[in-house]
């Protein structure tokens, strides 16, 4: 009974204080968005901004006993459907893996517990990178369902320290195979002090996917931007001198009797008599 007093105790002061941050939190997540829609920030959030609705192709995934991979399911899509290479595979929990071979009906996905695996993710609070690195060893089978994930573990951690136990990891869109922003999972630390990651899409069993194509982001050297050429220079132009009009000769007057030193042309001397 006093054990019992004293944990109801104390959770009663935890819920009191996370109703607290919860209250800030959301006064925050209200503040962030009108500041977003202020600088026109675009959202992080990789299901509302990379992901290709259009182009996804919704398949269902089946146990697959062989292959050359050994965490890998098949997908009743393939070729005739759009479906190529370096397709990622995605559920309502997160990411399930990609597409490493497709073939005219069919595609192999591979899960991301498989050894050959390799995803670059962030916390998604403290923004640490890190790489999810898969270490199953056995395949999938009848017993445990495909649903069942193997052992991943979190290496390359750049700031160990930073995060933190239990945070949301998300894809970190580093190498140009994944966009950025999906739920991969959460980070686990050992008792050994070694980081694990409990996979998102384990919690619930695999049926139904998307297969949804990914465009890298293209590099300026790809596409540059071509400036239209510079307007050619101004030339000089010497203004013309204006058009003179041209000089006109002084009428010439006929002549008068007044003038001595000219003789009427129009008098006419008769005969001698």
């Amino acid at each position: 009974m006093w054990t019992a007093t004293d944990t109801v105790r104390r959770l009663e002061e935890d819920n009191a204080r996370l109703a607290l941050f919860r209250l800030q939190a959301e006064e925050l997540s209200v503040r962030v968005h009108d500041l977003e829609q202020l600088l026109r920030i675009p959202s992080e959030s990789a299901l509302k901004e990379r992901v290709n609705f259009d182009a996804a192709v919704p398949a269902r995934l089946v146990l697959d006993a062989g292959g050359p991979f050994t965490r890998s399911l098949l997908a009743n899509a393939g070729r005739d459907r759009g479906v190529a290479p370096d397709f990622y595979a995605i559920n309502s929990q997160g990411l399930v893996g990609r597409v490493v071979a497709v073939g005219s009906s069919t595609s192999r996905v591979l899960l991301l517990d498989d050894y050959n695996s390799r995803v670059p993710v962030m916390g998604q609070t403290s923004r640490v990178r890190a790489v999810v690195v898969g270490q199953a060893g056995a395949r999938a089978n009848l017993l445990t369902g495909p649903a069942w994930f193997g052992d991943v573990r979190l290496d390359y951690v750049v700031d160990t320290e930073t995060l933190r136990d239990g945070e949301l990891l998300v894809t970190s869109g580093d190498g140009g195979v994944f966009p950025r922003g999906i739920a991969v999972g959460r980070a686990v630390k050992g008792t050994d002090g070694r980081w694990q990651v409990a996979l998102a899409v384990a919690s619930r069993p695999i049926d139904m996917i998307l297969l949804v194509p990914f465009s890298a982001t293209a590099e300026p050297e790809d596409a540059p931007d071509v400036a239209p050429p510079p307007p050619p220079p101004m030339a000089l132009i010497t203004p013309e001198p204006p058009a003179r009009a041209p000089i006109r000769a002084a009428p010439v007057l006929p002549p008068t009797g007044d003038d001595p030193d000219t003789t009427p042309t129009d008098q006419v001397e008769g005969p001698a008599q």
